[in-house]
């Protein structure tokens, strides 16, 4: 009976009484009488009062069942035994330390964050063995705080400490001095109790936390977190700075529209806003203030939903400045057309002096042998060919710049390329199959025809020449629709139906880096003297001048596929049929006003007029022009240059309408960006010729333009 008593009371009662307090409950357990007793013990540490019962009910033998009743004024100890139990599951540990015996209880929790293992009669100078060398000084000073009389008894501290498994780990301790009189009257620490709890995760969390923090802070992004209404929570340093605020202010009642620099930008925003809902991320490019002013940015706004239902959404906002990339694309961009420009100018110096040598060879061999020799006509016809040569190369370098002369109607792009199909196949040769695919377009495009026919047959010369052994070449026509997600991959596209034309073919293919470079000016890939290397510029520039687009995909062995679109003509079909052309009119006397202010092309342009039938009238410029036709002097044409120093062609022309002098023009110019040309397209009415110019062009432009009802439109 006894050994069972001890056994019932040992492992729970014990560890609160003293060695002396022990051993008296121990003799009561010795002594008790048959019928059982009762023992009332008071602890001399004071923490602890307690009643102990003993009976042997019937049927027992052998056994005592005791119990214990904690008074009303039960002790302290007996409460962090039940916190002690009450917090195990939440893994918080409960240390006491009582200075009276300076014993320390610590409860498994509490030995296992502090590594002290199955160590018995633990003192303060345990745990601090435990603790890492760093922490140890100030882990000392902390406890001294708490057990000095003049402190207010709060222990507070983490530190680090060696757990059993080897592995270090952050612990974090409160606790409670008590204090009390000694014997001498004066304040002395009795009891502390407290907590412990592992807080490496939160540790290691915060410090992911703070260098978040610091990535966010120091990063030259704006970084800013906002409520589904805009109203911001947080902006790191560059969106505060971006933002107007000083250091530390707050950024409360600010909106992410406040990032932005105008209303217009604000409404934008507020339309994005609801369609974050949706979609749940928006990428594009914004401009956001900045302290010197606008900065363009690309901008991604995410909605990030709430994980539980009482948590509240937010959007995020990342915007990261494109300035100095925009500026690099800039430099790259004027390097690249700088190289072209040095490129260009080398093949148009290279193929010019070819001419010119051609030229002056001429002229020195036909002065040296006089008029009349056998050779004259040949030396003659050289020159004839060499200029013939010059002026489509000019004309092709306008095409590349865009800056050609286009008459654009409104066209069936299915019927061109079948009157194309003739002479495509002569072109070609008989060593290479032709085949025209064309589909159910349903809608005209509004391009020249006599520059869309320059454009297929350079492609399919550039074709042929990629076959030389023959082969397939497709000409394929298809409508289609160019999308946004299309257009944001090719800059230069806006989105809508489009005419199709492709002209793929099998021949022997590209690689990437000279797909990069194909559309440049004097760039080949051909053997020396076949080809000038403004075919697929002239293209290029043709199709981009005409509101098209040209693409070309190829691989090496694979042959090469080139899609141009063409917008579709909005219009109504009524204006695609074609006025009958004017037939010129033969010479009979006509005064023709000729404005030029190179002395050398007006001698020559009298000269023909004069040898052609017309008496022409010279004016070295504009101010002449006007004064000889404010004289009186009657003129049935003004055939002037567009560019001149004084004022343009267009402007003079105007002027004389505007004092009551409505006359007919025939424009002259090389170079067609003007007020006369649009953007390269000239208006209706305009007649137009370009130079260089044979004589015969000249008096057929002459004799049509005389033949055209009323005044030119200016």
């Amino acid at each position: 009976m006894n050994e069972a008593a001890q056994s019932l009371l040992g492992p729970h009662l014990s560890r609160l009484l003293t060695p002396a307090e022990r051993r008296e409950l121990s003799g009561w357990v010795e002594d008790l009488p048959e019928q059982g007793g009762e023992l009332a013990l008071l602890c001399r540490n004071s923490t602890f009062r307690a009643s102990f019962w003993a009976s042997f009910p019937d049927g027992l033998e052998g056994r005592a069942l005791i119990s214990v009743g904690v008074s009303p004024a039960a002790s302290d100890a007996i409460q962090l035994r039940r916190l002690e139990q009450a917090v195990e599951g939440r893994e918080i540990g409960i240390y006491e330390h009582d200075h009276v015996s300076d014993q320390v209880y610590a409860s498994e929790a509490t030995r296992e964050h502090f590594g002290l293992g199955d160590k018995v009669d633990l003192q303060v100078p345990d745990f601090t063995a435990c603790v890492v060398e760093a922490d140890r000084e100030s882990f000392v000073a902390a406890v001294a705080a708490a057990h000095s009389p003049t402190g207010n008894g709060r222990f507070d501290h983490t530190n680090r400490s060696w757990g059993p498994d080897g592995q270090m780990r952050w612990v974090h301790s409160v606790g409670w001095s008590y204090f009390g009189e000694g014997e001498d009257g004066e304040r002395r620490v009795l009891r502390t109790v407290g907590s412990t709890k592992d807080v490496t995760d939160e540790v290691l969390v915060q410090n992911r936390q703070r260098r978040l923090s610091a990535a966010l802070e120091s990063s030259p992004d704006v970084v800013a977190l906002a409520r589904r209404d805009g109203t911001l929570l947080y902006a790191n340093a560059s969106g505060r700075k971006s933002l107007g605020l000083a250091p530390g202010q707050s950024v409360d009642a600010l909106r992410i529209c406040d990032l932005l620099p105008s209303s217009g930008i604000e409404q934008l925003v507020q339309a994005l806003l609801p369609g974050l809902e949706e979609s749940g991320v928006w990428e594009g490019d914004l401009d956001l203030r900045g302290p010197e002013g606008v900065i363009p940015c690309s901008v991604v706004l995410q909605l990030h939903p709430a994980d539980l239902p009482w948590l509240e959404s937010f959007i995020s906002v990342q915007a990261r400045d494109l300035s100095e990339k925009l500026e690099l694309e800039a430099q790259l961009l004027h390097s690249q057309k700088l190289e072209a420009v040095g490129r260009l100018a080398g093949g148009v110096a290279h193929d010019f002096n070819n001419l010119l040598s051609v030229i002056q060879s001429s002229l020195y061999l036909l002065r040296e042998d006089g008029p009349d020799a056998p050779t004259a006509d040949e030396y003659l016809e050289d020159i004839h060919r060499a200029a013939e040569s010059a002026g489509r190369l000019t004309s092709e370098l306008l095409a590349f710049s865009r800056r050609q002369v286009l008459r654009p109607r409104p066209l069936d792009l299915n019927e061109s390329v079948s009157k194309l199909e003739r002479i495509a196949s002569r072109l070609l040769g008989a060593d290479v199959d032709l085949r025209v695919e064309l589909g159910e377009l349903g809608a005209l495009t509004r391009v020249d025809p006599g520059r869309l026919e320059q454009v297929v047959l350079n492609l399919l010369i550039n074709a042929r020449d990629a076959m030389p052994d023959g082969g397939v070449v497709v000409l394929e026509t298809q409508r289609v629709v160019l999308d946004e997600e299309y257009a944001r991959t090719h800059s230069e596209v806006v989105p809508g139906p489009y005419l199709l034309l492709t002209v793929s073919d099998n021949g022997v293919g590209m690689d990437a880096e000279t797909q990069r470079h194909i559309f440049e000016p004097f760039f080949t890939t051909k053997a020396v003297g076949r080809g000038t290397g403004l075919g697929l510029a002239t293209v290029f520039g043709i199709v981009r001048q005409s509101g098209g687009h040209i693409w070309v995909y190829s691989e090496p062995g694979r042959g090469s596929s080139f899609k141009i679109y063409l917008p579709v003509h909005t219009e109504g079909a009524a204006d695609a049929i074609e006025a009958e052309p004017v037939q010129p009119r033969p010479s009979a006397g006509e005064r023709v006003l000729v404005v030029e202010d190179d002395p050398g092309l007006r001698r020559l342009v009298v000269e023909v007029l004069g040898r052609g039938g017309y008496r022409p009238i010279a004016a070295n410029g504009p101010l002449e022009a006007l004064a000889i036709v404010r004289s009186g002097v009657p003129v049935d044409l003004v055939l002037t240059d567009v560019v001149m120093p004084q004022m343009s062609g267009k402007d003079m022309i105007d002027a004389l309408a505007a004092e009551g002098h409505p006359l007919k023009a025939l424009y002259v110019s090389g170079y067609t960006e003007n007020t006369v040309v649009h953007h390269g397209v000239l208006q209706a009415g305009t007649h137009f010729l370009s130079k260089p110019f044979a004589p015969v062009q000249l008096l057929e432009a002459v004799g049509i333009a005389l033949a055209a009802e009323g005044a030119s439109a200016g």
